[in-house]
């Protein structure tokens, strides 16, 4: 029992053991997709070399890694990368879609720009002396179209000369075929290929390349080499920048000119200033938009608002302006009456729309007072008031069209109430004039049927006097109806004064007031003043016609 004990033991402990071994080996191992960049990835004799190549081994042997180097395509190295096959990628540039799914080393691992090259004795120093020049470049270069795009914008012109290599393209400078040639100043740099040829101080576009990882470096690669690269490149004389002139040639190693960073650091700030310019000129703008929209709004609120018909037209009456008025006098709505002719909307306007060229040829408005028109509802009577408009440079009209129905019908009220008031005061002044006669043909006919009352003893004296009798008198008087045509004169007279007394009533002026009335008098009284109308025209009286008075039902 006791040797078995200590053969499990022992066995435990060499298969833990071994199993500790296995991880941290596994752990050390940092795998890496790599694809071809002529000498910072690239394949010899068999063997992956390379400027990347040397300088990630050089990391990985100070921090115990052991590299798994797996040589692929960019598509393809991506892949593993996010598939979790891969642990970095070497080298990449930077770009904003990929810095979403992966982690870029803050430390560039190569940098390098576009350069303009020349002859040891040429003129070329900034980017205008390239205007007329024959400028060469090699075939798909990534610095030619950037190059080219750069001199439109200048407005520089210069001709393109196309190579196989940088050898046939500084052959073809050093001869004289081209002026300039531009490219990558790493693979410019390369040995042998500088020979007399100068660097230019036109540099343009520069970039990076990196090593990325995956989103948030999880086991800590990234950040490990983030230090060994700013430490090596504190060093001029770094492992880093020994392997950088091994590879790309003396003068390679130059880090990006200082006075260039300078003016990029100007650019920069420049576009700052101009961005902010460019916002608050913006922030203005729309502060500025919502004033004109609510001028504009408050403008056709005013105008919708108006109770006229209000028209704007060009000089051909088409319309520019149709107000919430004339939508509802036309039933036809806003977007739908813009552009058309006026006369096509509202057809019964036509003569007037005819006067347009008129008005602004003589700068005079056209107006119809008072117009008569037909409508659904019956005759209107309209105001049409046609105004040229001219200022700065719009020519046209606007025409206004009021409803001054009820006015012309207040109007005729007010001429017919001051008939009656003319009516009236020439009443009142006949009133008196009439009463007077009125009165005394009235008494008198009361005098002369009291003198012939046969019992009037002073009636009966007189005509013993006179040879007769009353009652002879009384026969005559009877025989010739006169005691009837008396009563009938004092019967119309008493009518008559009852007419004048209802006229005067009612054409007096008084005050307005609330006072008890007896309704049955004032239609009496009215049908009095009405019975005694004749119609000089159709020649007949009112009286005539007959009315019932029932005032109690």
């Amino acid at each position: 029992m006791t040797r078995f004990v200590r053969w499990s033991f022992f066995l435990l402990g060499f298969f833990g053991t071994t199993a500790f071994l296995s991880f941290a080996q596994e752990s050390s191992v940092v795998k890496i997709a790599c694809f071809s960049k002529e000498r910072v990835i690239e394949i010899r004799d068999g063997q992956l070399t390379g400027f990347g190549v040397e300088v990630m081994e050089y990391i990985a042997e100070r921090n115990g890694w052991k590299l798994a180097w797996h040589h692929t395509t960019l598509p393809e190295a991506l892949t593993r990368l996010r598939n979790g096959e891969a642990d970095l990628i070497v080298p990449l540039g930077y770009e904003e879609e990929r810095d979403l799914l992966f982690d870029y080393s803050e430390q560039e691992l190569l940098n390098t720009w576009g350069q303009v090259f020349a002859g040891p004795d040429s003129r070329i120093s900034s980017i205008v002396d390239l205007q007329d020049k024959k400028i060469g470049y090699i075939r798909d270069s990534f610095f030619y179209p950037i190059l080219k795009d750069l001199l439109r914008q200048f407005g520089i012109d210069g001709k393109f000369v196309e190579f196989s290599s940088y050898e046939a393209l500084f052959g073809g400078l050093r001869g004289g075929v081209v002026d300039a040639a531009i490219g990558d100043r790493l693979e410019a740099y390369a040995s042998g290929r500088m020979r007399g040829v100068a660097a230019s101080p036109i540099v343009f576009h520069p970039f990076g390349l990196h090593v990325v990882g995956p989103e948030g470096d999880p086991r800590g690669v990234l950040t490990t080499i983030d230090q060994e690269l700013r430490r090596l490149k504190e060093d001029g004389n770094s492992f880093y920048y020994r392997s950088q002139q091994r590879w790309f040639g003396q003068g390679a190693s130059e880090v990006f000119p200082r006075w260039l960073g300078i003016l990029l650091l100007i650019l920069l700030l420049g576009m700052v200033l101009a961005y902010l310019w460019v916002y608050f000129l913006r922030r203005e703008v729309r502060v500025r938009t919502r004033e004109v929209v609510r001028l504009q709004n408050l403008l056709k609120n005013i105008i919708d608002s108006m109770p006229s018909v209000l028209i704007g037209l060009d000089r051909e009456a088409r319309v520019v302006q149709w107000n919430r008025r004339a939508q509802e006098l036309s039933g036809i709505k806003a977007e739908d009456a813009m552009g058309r002719p006026a006369v096509e909307l509202l057809p019964e306007f036509a003569s007037d729309f005819a006067h347009i060229e008129n008005c602004l040829n003589n700068n005079l408005p056209y107006i119809q007072h008072k117009r008569p028109r037909e409508s659904r509802t019956g005759l209107l009577y309209e105001d049409v008031v046609l105004y040229p408009l001219i200022s700065k440079g719009a020519v046209g009209a606007v025409i206004r069209v009021d409803d001054v129905t009820e006015k012309v019908k207040l109007e005729e009220m007010m001429i017919q109430s001051e008939k009656m008031l003319s009516i009236g005061g020439l009443a009142a002044g006949m009133a008196h004039e009439i009463n007077n006669p009125l009165a005394g043909i009235i008494q008198n006919a009361s005098v002369i049927r009291n003198r012939l009352r046969p019992d009037g003893p002073a009636n009966q004296r007189t005509a013993k006097e006179l040879g007769t009798e009353m009652d002879v008198i009384k026969a005559y008087v009877e025989c010739r109806e006169i005691d009837e045509m008396l009563r009938y004169i004092a019967d119309s007279g008493k009518r008559t004064s009852k007419i004048v007394k209802n006229m005067l009533g009612f054409v007096r002026k008084g005050d307005l007031q609330k006072l008890p009335t007896d309704i049955a008098q004032l239609l009496s009284d009215t049908l009095d003043l009405v019975g005694s109308d004749y119609h000089l025209r159709k020649q007949y009286e009112c009286d005539s016609i007959q009315v019932e008075r029932d005032y109690d039902s």
